[in-house]
């Protein structure tokens, strides 16, 4: 499915039940919905499970380059959130998705119930400086790395 907004549309699945307790998972950089598949299949007898692919990556649109990406993408969380009714969630981030999902939770604390966070550093407090220098640096890298590659299919592994 997509949700659609101003700045352009993500692609997202939605697995379990509408009243279950949500929870969305959010990727890293070079990768999409697929990452977490495997999760969403295992939980969704309990939870309702949010997979998708964050702007420039997978099926979802780029968004304007002049707009910060984290923060952009922690507004279109809320935005998602919203089209699906979604009051509370649990955010799950994986590198990149992890600093979105510490963004979210920020700006929007009354529709974060909790986080997790997989391989990545914090945002606040404090900022160390090396974050400070590579957060404009993730940008680039995901504006220069070539679109393809954001689409090619993830290795299948398992029965």
């Amino acid at each position: 499915m997509y949700f659609e907004n101003e700045l352009g549309k993500v692609y997202y699945e939605v697995y379990g039940r509408a009243d279950a307790p949500a929870i969305m998972f959010l990727h890293g950089i070079n990768m999409n919905h697929e990452t977490f598949k495997n999760q969403a299949e295992a939980l969704q007898e309990k939870y309702r499970v949010i997979i998708w692919d964050l702007p420039y990556h997978g099926k979802s649109s780029p968004i304007d380059d002049k707009l910060l990406f984290s923060e952009t993408t922690a507004d279109i969380v809320n935005e998602l959130l919203d089209h699906l009714k979604i009051k509370k969630v649990v955010l799950a981030g994986l590198s990149l998705g992890s600093y979105v999902t510490q963004i979210a939770a920020f700006k929007y604390p009354e529709k974060v119930k909790a986080t997790i966070h997989i391989g990545c550093g914090p945002l606040h407090p404090p900022v160390p400086s090396l974050i400070k220098i590579a957060n404009p640096l993730i940008g680039l890298f995901i504006k220069l790395y070539p679109r393809k590659a954001f689409l090619k299919p993830l290795p299948t592994t398992g029965p």
